[in-house]
């Protein structure tokens, strides 16, 4: 199977992950440069570079974000994007590490899994139409899903965890990937969540359950200290999940910016 075949979402989003992968293999050699299968992500802040940069990657391949920048200066830096012809939006940087792995512990050994679900980690053998039926799992709930090869384990180190029921259709999913540079000063930081719940299981703590796995297997199996995700202010509901994963804002902001030549005034999706 050609897994990188395996791209989900608008024909838009699609341009963007090709484009963004195709790029991110010219540049990768530099460890304050990010890749997860969407876009190509700067760590922290650049200065006067970072939005001229920022504006180029995403007229190249439709969008760029950056994480770790500082809460302080998000609108000046939205508005310098906005100058230069992008649309940018902002979610608050939560970050997780030694809390977050030692009370996702303890919620696994305290919140088991409805016994009609069974838990599954996609892989290089799992059928297409499964991996098809959690991305659209994910768009359903309005989470841009990763390209396959991410989503098997395939690309970078990590891993996508689904919740199944009896008929193998997915109702949950959940997902954590290393996606900085070896040897950047955040090698050790894992992007995380990608949580999705089908509407008729929601209330079951299925979208905890699975981040809390997500969580622990990274920390244990690939040696993941921090974990990284973005979620919006107004979504309190989100916030509050990931808070009791120990996951929490960190006083930082992560911002994307996409190129309206690309996507037209669509909305910056996470």
């Amino acid at each position: 199977m050609q897994f990188d075949d395996e791209y989900f979402g608008s024909e838009a989003q699609n341009l963007l992950m090709r484009r963004g992968r195709d790029l991110y293999q010219l540049v990768r050699a530099d460890t304050r440069l990010a890749f997860h299968g969407r876009s190509i992500i700067l760590l922290g802040d650049r200065g006067g570079e970072t939005a001229p940069l920022m504006a180029r990657i995403a007229r190249l391949c439709g969008a760029s974000a950056i994480h770790f920048y500082p809460s302080e200066k998000t609108g000046a830096l939205k508005a310098e994007l906005t100058g230069l012809g992008q649309n940018a939006a902002h979610w608050e940087f939560c970050t997780g590490g030694l809390e977050a792995y030692e009370t996702c512990k303890a919620i696994l050994a305290d919140v088991p899994l409805p016994g009609d679900l069974r838990l599954v980690r996609l892989s290089a053998d799992s059928p297409a139409a499964l991996v098809r039926a959690t991305a659209e799992l994910s768009m359903d709930c309005g989470v841009m899903p990763l390209p396959g090869r991410q989503m098997r384990g395939l690309a970078n180190p990590g891993l996508c965890l689904v919740a199944v029921d009896a008929s193998g259709a997915p109702v949950a999913t959940g997902s954590s990937y290393r996606y900085t540079h070896p040897d950047s000063d955040y090698r050790d930081h894992a992007f995380w969540g990608v949580l999705a719940t089908r509407p008729d299981r929601r209330g079951q703590k299925l979208a905890m359950i699975l981040g809390a796995h997500a969580i622990v297997r990274m920390w244990e199996e690939f040696g993941m200290r921090g974990f990284t995700t973005g979620i919006k202010a107004d979504n309190p509901a989100s916030l509050a999940v990931c808070a009791r994963q120990g996951v929490r804002p960190s006083g930082q902001t992560f911002i994307a910016c996409t190129n309206p030549e690309h996507f037209g005034d669509a909305p910056i999706t996470r």
